[in-house]
């Protein structure tokens, strides 16, 4: 989704663009290659009585082999990622080649720092910003996204949205701090709207 489909935001909270880091394509490209030839080594290393790890070499390379040549297409077209948009609207964001797309604020209930996996026994620190959003937002999106938003709820208990700050040229902090203001303002005025309606 193009950035420009984030309407412009009511008065009183500057837009901020944070742009995406130069080299992540190279990066994730590096990451799948290197999955690729862990899975090549699992199918020739195991013999014809381990049919499981047969399956899964299978998996993680038709997986990591699709991803290598997405990440390699996108290089020959010279496709930029646009980073994180956001506004007195919402957000939108731009962070991958699966791009999250635009949210607005009253979809969004938290935003919070991941700072470790959700997987028993690995507590790795995590360079990601979990967002938790509205059930109408996750009504509204397509079904696979909607499973995707389940197996997070309530297989990973991981947060809806993640948006991984080293693929932005800013530290999670300052990211971290642009997304919580947003939506502290949001609801503040939203405070202030009802009021005045109560007032009216």
């Amino acid at each position: 989704m193009d950035h420009e489909a984030l309407p412009e935001g009511p008065p009183g909270k500057d837009p901020v663009h944070i742009k995406p880091e130069e080299n992540v394509t190279l990066r994730a490209l590096a990451v799948c290659l290197a999955f690729v030839l862990a899975s090549l080594w699992l199918l020739l290393s195991v013999g014809p009585s381990g049919l499981l790890q047969q399956i899964l070499g299978i998996l993680a390379l038709a997986f990591f082999g699709f991803l290598t040549v997405v990440h390699l297409f996108n290089l020959a077209k010279g496709k930029r990622l646009g980073g994180l948009f956001v506004n007195g609207n919402g957000i939108d964001v731009q962070t991958s080649y699966s791009p999250i797309g635009r949210v607005f604020w009253h979809e969004i209930k938290a935003v919070y720092p991941v700072r470790r996996s959700f997987f028993p026994g690995f507590s790795k620190d995590l360079p990601l910003i979990g967002l938790d959003v509205t059930d109408s937002y996750v009504r509204k999106q397509s079904a696979g996204k909607r499973f995707n938003f389940w197996l997070s709820r309530h297989l990973f208990r991981a947060p809806d949205i993640q948006i991984p700050s080293k693929n932005l040229i800013a530290t999670q902090e300052r990211i971290l701090r642009v997304l919580q203001d947003g939506l502290r303002h949001h609801e503040l005025r939203s405070i202030s709207e009802a009021k005045e309606l109560e007032s009216g």
